[in-house]
């Protein structure tokens, strides 16, 4: 008879029973940590984020083209370089990502204050408007190439035209879709 694992694992042995790799990652935590807070470290990277980004995009051709050189030559050499190919494609992305991010979120972006209050109620109704619309217009029974793109976007247009003409406006929607009081309105 298989017995079950317990609900909760030892907390000591999963903290100290993988040491080495505590160890191993230990270095690239504690930078992160220091780097973290520098101003000049972040716009250093919000300044590079074009070169970033292609770099993580070449990166990615690179590592793509190593991983199947190396399924095809299977060989030490050849996993080893596709291993330190892929640490670079994972840290370039990263870096990247970040400084896109800091980037996108330091300036000011038209329609990002609507987007964010929508984001919620559309999430919250795009599911249900996906299976209604499908089920009522036939979709279902569609070609895929046509099914798709228009439940794509029926499934995005109609929840944010809800949201824009009832949830938006109205005080008792907007708290039964978790969203605060309409800003001008809780000013008043």
């Amino acid at each position: 008879m298989q017995t079950l694992p317990p609900p909760f694992p030892n907390l000591w042995k999963v903290l100290l029973g993988d040491i080495p790799a505590h160890l191993l990652y230990a270095p690239a935590f504690f930078v992160g940590f220091l780097i973290a807070g520098s101003e000049r470290f972040w716009n250093g990277l919000t300044d590079a984020r074009r070169s970033l980004g292609l770099l993580a995009l070449a990166a990615m051709l690179l590592n793509l083209t190593l991983l199947r050189f190396s399924q095809v030559h299977p060989s030490v050499e050849a996993n080893l370089v596709a291993n330190i190919s892929k640490g670079v494609f994972g840290g370039a992305m990263v870096f990247a990502v970040f400084a896109w991010g800091r980037w996108a979120l330091c300036e000011p972006i038209p329609g990002l204050a609507y987007a964010t209050d929508a984001i919620l109620p559309v999430y919250l109704l795009h599911q249900t408007v996906l299976v209604v619309v499908a089920y009522a217009s036939g979709a279902i029974h569609w070609p895929v190439i046509l099914a798709m793109p228009f439940l794509a976007l029926t499934s995005f247009a109609l929840p944010l035209l809800v949201y824009h003409l009832l949830i938006r406006n109205v005080s008792w929607l907007r708290f039964l879709f978790g969203l605060k009081a309409h800003p001008a309105k809780a000013a008043a």
